[in-house]
């Protein structure tokens, strides 16, 4: 749990910074991942699941647009780690 307390710290600490080292932005990425995971298991969503084409009026449209908007930045933060 001491790991996940850091990421969540980091990632407050760093929150509205305008830069980040590579260390803070492994630490977004737990939180990030974190709370996808969390939403993903409320959704109960699969690899078949298109949340894309979830209609406005499903009582899930939020998070699950929540849910695709994390998936994104995880992605993308995944990509600017691995140039290093």
């Amino acid at each position: 749990m001491g790991r996940v307390k850091a990421a969540l710290e980091t990632f407050a600490r760093t929150a509205e910074s305008k830069h980040i080292d590579e260390a803070a932005l492994l630490g977004w990425m737990q939180c990030i991942n974190g709370v996808r995971l969390v939403l993903g298991t409320l959704l109960d969503v699969s690899e078949e699941d298109d949340l894309h084409r979830l209609d406005e009026s499903d009582p899930h449209f939020a998070e699950a647009a929540l849910y695709g908007y994390l998936s994104g930045l995880l992605e993308e933060i995944v990509q600017v780690l691995s140039r290093g």
